[in-house]
């Protein structure tokens, strides 16, 4: 007899992207309704908050997370190595194309004000973003999109999952000074 339990742990401990319960029994030989039942234990078990990780459904798989309540102390750790992974300008080309996808490379130039070239190839590379098609536009622009890998970075079961973008949007008093200065040096240029 297997040790299915813990095959299946190994796999999605070492995994880098999530694993389909199809793809857990390919690998370890057996049924689907034996992952099945072994994925059902495992999200049980995971409902304990001390423990240090967490098994997540995510786009079309599963694959274990650290669990949020230690978040800092991890934080600690990664945040050398993601601020190396991914510049802040990929991050912010990231997050308008989660947002506002399908969306083209003139349309993310127009929001974050530069060209978004190096950052959408950094993305592209990380296979975090995709070419959905093009746009209906002179010159048929490719338009982007999020990528099937960037629900799994991010823990998401399926895009409609972000956050509402109203979460980030800054209070009524921060707004008024930002569009008072906004205007304040329209002015100067004129």
């Amino acid at each position: 007899m297997k040790p299915l339990k813990g095959i299946v742990e190994s796999l999605l401990f070492v995994a880098d992207k999530p694993l389909s319960p199809q793809k857990l029994a390919e690998i370890a030989e057996v049924e689907p309704r034996e992952i099945n039942e072994i994925l059902k234990g495992l999200l049980d078990e995971n409902q304990d908050e001390n423990r240090g990780f967490l098994l997540r459904k995510v786009s079309g798989g599963y694959r274990f997370y650290a669990q949020p309540r230690y978040h800092s102390f991890v934080e600690k750790l990664v945040s050398a190595t993601v601020s190396k992974r991914a510049s802040r300008a990929a991050l912010e080309t990231l997050a308008i194309i989660a947002y506002k996808q399908p969306i083209t490379k003139g349309e993310i130039k127009a929001i974050r004000g530069v060209s978004p070239e190096a950052a959408l190839n950094s993305l592209l590379e990380k296979e975090l973003i995709k070419e959905t098609g093009r746009k209906d536009a002179p010159g048929q622009p490719i338009l982007y999109g999020t990528a099937p890998k960037f629900l799994g970075v991010f823990g998401l079961k399926n895009i409609r999952d972000l956050p509402p973008l109203e979460k980030f949007a800054p209070e009524k008093e921060t707004k008024k000074v930002i569009e008072g200065k906004l205007t304040r040096e329209g002015e100067f240029q004129q």
